[in-house]
C-alpha cells in the first residue's frame, strides 16, 4: 500500500499556508511485501483513499486490514513517510481490533513508525482497524506513505503470513 500526498506545484512560494495537500492511496505488490498466494489474500492498507489538508493542518490516516475471509491473530509493520513533509501528531490504538501490543506503535526514527500487535480473539470479517495515525502537514510537495517489513499472521497455530 502506498499513499501519495501531492501539493499543487503552481502555487506561489509565498503562500505555503494555502497550499493544499491531496491524499490518495494506491495498492501495489513489490518484493518488499509477501506476494499474495492462492487462498492468502489479506491486505494491509491506508484509509482514507482521498482527502486534502493544508500546511499545518492534521490528517488522520487509518491503518486497516482487509482479511479477505482469512482468520488472523496478528499484524506487524513499519510505516515509512517523508518526515520533511509530514509530522506524527499522535498514534491511537483505542479502537483497534488488536488487544495486546508486543511493540507499542511508536515513531522509531525519523520517517518510520513501527508496531507489532496481536489479538486473543481471532478476527476475520470486514475492515479490521489496526491503528490511527494523525499527521500534521509541514511541507509542500509529494509525500508517499508505505509499508516495510509487514506481516499479517493467520490464526493457524503456525503464524503463517497471509499478507
Amino acid at each position: 500500500m502506498v499513499a501519495t500526498i501531492p501539493v499543487n506545484a503552481n502555487m506561489p512560494h509565498h503562500a505555503p499556508a494555502r497550499a493544499a495537500v491531496f491524499f490518495s492511496a494506491v495498492f501495489f505488490s513489490l518484493a518488499l511485501f509477501a506476494l499474495p498466494r492462492i487462498g492468502e489474500a489479506a491486505m494491509l492498507q491506508f484509509s482514507p483513499v482521498r482527502g486534502s489538508v493544508k500546511i499545518n493542518q492534521d490528517i488522520a490516516v487509518d491503518v486497516t486490514i482487509n482479511s479477505e475471509g482469512q482468520t488472523i491473530n496478528g499484524v506487524q509493520a513499519t510505516i515509512v513517510f517523508p518526515d520533511d513533509k509530514l509530522q506524527v501528531s499522535s498514534l491511537k490504538k483505542d479502537t483497534s481490533t488488536f488487544n495486546f501490543w508486543r511493540e507499542e506503535p511508536a515513531e522509531t526514527s525519523k520517517g518510520k513508525i513501527k508496531f507489532i500487535a496481536g489479538t486473543s480473539i481471532p478476527a476475520s470479517s470486514g475492515s479490521l482497524q489496526t491503528l490511527k495515525i494523525v499527521f500534521k502537514a509541514k511541507g509542500t510537495g509529494f509525500a508517499v506513505l508505505g509499508f516495510e517489513d509487514a506481516a499479517i499472521t493467520a490464526n493457524d497455530g503456525a503464524g503463517t503470513n497471509v499478507l
